[in-house]
């Protein structure tokens, strides 16, 4: 991802399979992630973030700051507590509802990990 630019030593990538997640999960939980933003500011770019995973192959890489961590936990928690149950339940994308588990926790490991200094 990204070769031959340098990369910032605090960048956060989030894979193709993160970002497919975090769609299925925007698409879910829409209303409460975008409600969840007091601000209407706030509000606006929710809507525009949750848009940003929609096609598949999306990657993400963003230096972390308190504003963009709060976006992507937001969604992936959201995301996490939407997600059914059942062993033999299938997402329409196909996947099992644990891989997406995977995936979003993945992203909260991410974030939680980052030390963003604004």
């Amino acid at each position: 991802m990204f070769s031959g630019i340098p990369r910032h030593p605090d960048l956060v990538d989030i894979t193709a399979d993160e970002c497919h997640a975090l769609w299925f999960a925007f698409q879910a939980v829409r209303q409460d992630y975008i409600l969840s933003f007091a601000t209407g500011t706030e509000r606006e770019t929710a809507e525009r973030f949750g848009l940003g995973f929609r096609h598949p192959g999306t990657e993400e890489a963003f230096v972390p700051t308190k504003k963009w961590n709060v976006f992507y936990s937001k969604l992936a928690e959201l995301g996490l507590a939407a997600m059914p149950e059942g062993e033999n339940v299938l997402l329409l994308c196909g996947h099992k509802p644990e891989e997406h588990r995977n995936f979003l926790g993945e992203v909260i490991r991410k974030i939680t990990a980052s030390k963003p200094e604004k």
